[in-house]
């Protein structure tokens, strides 16, 4: 089981979703080609390796989305 990230895709885009530990690790990226509307992309539990915050980017050709999420 995992965790579920949504993703509103305004227009037709490449896009890579990035999660980033606190201390600016890399812990998972996907890519893919996304048609308009909402997707969802799901990341495995193991991925987290701790409770605490991580960072979320979503990288599109209309620019960079950022989000905190924190685990408990």
């Amino acid at each position: 089981s995992g965790y579920s990230i949504d993703l509103e895709i305004p227009k037709a885009a490449d896009a890579r979703l990035s999660i980033f530990m606190p201390d600016g690790e890399n812990i998972f990226n996907v890519e893919n080609r996304y048609p308009i509307g909402r997707h969802t992309v799901e990341i495995p539990r193991i991925v987290f390796r701790q409770p605490g915050k991580y960072y979320l980017f979503l990288n599109t050709d209309f620019g960079v989305a950022k989000q905190e999420l924190v685990l408990e």
